[in-house]
């Protein structure tokens, strides 16, 4: 299901026309992920919970009011500790997503010299992945996902500006196979990421 949501709207930005006051914004970020949780077994060093490093970019179209996004996150390190690892289980690890999402912002004509702020929502996919010592209980999974959240944007100039951002991210499908959860819990990973952008439009 949320597949087909970030499918439907890549569809959506890639057929749009673009009225004369709508836009196209492209943003590189960069932040930290934060107050995860999870009951997956590759999870050995309980590390989700930790902060940890974000980059991506997405690529929005925006009209007066509403808008389509597609968005890539990558947080290298999202099942390792921090400090001393001389006895962590856990070798390295990442973590991906990939969503299509739905952008409602304050009307353009309201914020055009001052911060814009903005809703989005939408979903996709997760991927997660280890490398343990052991070779044991290691995750290479791909899950659907859903996040929402929201930001301001804010431009110095007609074309350039910067992104204030945070989402919450969560799996949906996490059951598909039982030996990635511990015995009685629901195989969930969630976790917030707030970001950085600049922010480039044409």
């Amino acid at each position: 299901m949320w597949c087909g949501v970030a499918v439907l709207t890549l569809a959506v930005l890639a057929v749009t026309p673009a009225p004369a006051f709508a836009e196209w914004q492209l943003k590189p970020f960069a932040g930290v992920t934060f107050g995860g949780a999870t009951d997956l077994v590759g999870d050995l060093d309980q590390a989700v919970p930790s902060v940890h490093p974000v980059a991506g970019a997405n690529l929005a179209w925006l009209g007066n009011i509403f808008g389509a996004e597609g968005d890539v996150g990558y947080s290298f390190g999202f099942f390792e500790p921090h400090g001393n690892t001389a006895n962590a289980l856990v070798l390295n690890s990442h973590l991906t997503t990939f969503t299509g999402n739905v952008i409602v912002a304050m009307p353009r004509r309201l914020t055009e010299y001052t911060l814009r702020p903005y809703l989005v929502a939408g979903g996709g996919l997760m991927r997660a992945s280890t490398n343990t010592k052991s070779q044991i209980f290691e995750l290479a999974n791909t899950f659907g996902a859903m996040d929402i959240g929201g930001g301001v944007t804010g431009f110095v100039s007609k074309n350039f500006g910067y992104t204030w951002d945070i989402r919450y991210f969560t799996n949906v499908n996490s059951a598909v196979d039982p030996g990635l959860s511990l015995v009685g819990t629901s195989g969930k990973l969630k976790f917030w990421r707030a970001t950085m952008a600049m922010t480039f439009r044409n």
